[in-house]
């Protein structure tokens, strides 16, 4: 993880981040260094002549006499107070671009301790990669930005050094769901997942406690809307389902086959803080305020990445991924769903498992007869 800190004093890294807007009046460009005085005499028209044009996520790197490398980068046009999101996109983009380097001072204009807050958070935010599943790539890539210092002259103030801790608080709790979105389904099982989280908490001195499918029941309900003629059979076209946890965490799982209707497949997990959003990937406080959005162009596709690495094994004739357990899991968790809003009735895990419910055909073969067949009803 990048370390942060503040100063309020010279600039000791060989690496200085500014940032490099445009006038809309003018049409001239202005480097925006905050804190920090710049001779900017000869730098303008330098840069007016490589054609840089100060937009967001533009990164521009010179070398200087005073720094070894002065990293320009963009943050659209002037405003006398930035965005805290431009801010943040800016210092985001700037230490993206330094992987490799040991540590740079970020010098970007603010006048508040949300802007502040912002600088740190994008350059903590920015200084992420992905390497779990690297194999012969994985020494070309470089390592992130190690080391952020952020030039400010209110760095000794409480509000700053608090800013600070909560940038460095959010942006590790981001990593981690990243890597957990990043981290396809086949290895990230059930198991693994909880074994992760439970190491977490231990070490912020929670107490964990781990709920297994063996402690889960469901009771639900269902019908017949559309789907009500001779040639349906009973199947129900619509289900809604509330699993339960011994705890009395609550799981609801609801769905229907009914054309005409809103089609969505997604996943909605409600915490005391906030929501999770999987369809679209991000994270919303209780204000509706976006607090992490995955990027589909930075990060990998998990989905894309667990099939590669199961052809990988599956050329290289290797058994890595045993699923089938999971699998099934996850299949029972469904057949336990159907058999409450079947019966109407509460159905434990236990129950379900053990009734010796049987409707597989006695062989498989085209011409095996199904063990349920129509009556004249249908």
């Amino acid at each position: 993880m990048t370390t942060i800190r503040l100063t309020e004093n010279k600039v000791v890294t060989d690496i200085l981040v500014v940032g490099l807007a445009r006038n809309s009046k003018s049409k001239k460009l202005e480097i925006e260094s905050g804190d920090i005085k710049l001779d900017v005499n000869e730098l303008l028209p330098a840069l007016e002549d490589m054609g840089a044009t100060g937009a967001a996520d533009e990164i521009i790197k010179l070398p200087g006499a005073t720094y070894k490398l002065l990293v320009l980068s963009g943050l659209g046009e002037t405003s006398v107070n930035y965005s805290a999101e431009t801010l943040r996109r800016s210092a985001g983009a700037a230490a993206r671009s330094l992987a490799g380097a040991k540590s740079a001072t970020f010098a970007l204009p603010h006048s508040s301790k949300g802007e502040l807050a912002a600088i740190a958070e994008g350059a903590l935010l920015g200084a992420y990669a992905f390497d779990e599943f690297r194999g012969t790539s994985k020494s070309e890539r470089k390592a992130v930005l190690a080391a952020v210092t952020i030039f400010a002259k209110s760095a000794n103030s409480a509000e700053s050094k608090a800013a600070i801790k909560r940038a460095s608080i959010i942006a590790t709790n981001t990593h981690i769901v990243r890597d957990l979105i990043n981290t396809p389904p086949s290895h990230l099982t059930p198991e693994s997942f909880c074994a992760r989280f439970k190491k977490i908490g231990l070490a912020a001195g929670l107490k964990v406690e781990i709920f297994t499918d063996a402690q889960l029941k469901a009771q639900g309900f269902g019908g017949r809307q559309v789907r009500n003629g001779k040639d349906h059979g009973e199947i129900f076209d619509h289900h809604f389902v509330e699993f339960e946890y011994a705890d009395g965490s609550i799981l609801n799982s609801q769905c229907r086959h009914i054309p005409g209707t809103m089609s969505k497949v997604d996943e909605l997990l409600i915490g005391t803080k906030g929501k999770i959003f999987c369809g679209a990937a991000h994270i919303k406080d209780h204000t509706g305020k976006i607090i992490y959005q995955y990027d589909t162009k930075l990060e990998n596709n998990p989905y894309q990445t667990e099939h590669d690495e199961l052809f990988a094994a599956i050329a290289k004739g290797e058994y890595k991924y045993a699923d089938a357990e999971n699998g099934a899991s996850s299949t029972m968790t469904s057949i336990l769903g159907r058999m409450a809003t079947y019966t109407g009735q509460v159905i434990d895990w236990d129950k379900a498992v053990n009734s010796g419910m049987d409707i597989q055909p006695k062989t498989y073969d085209w011409n095996a007869e199904p063990p349920v067949l129509p009556n004249a009803d249908g």
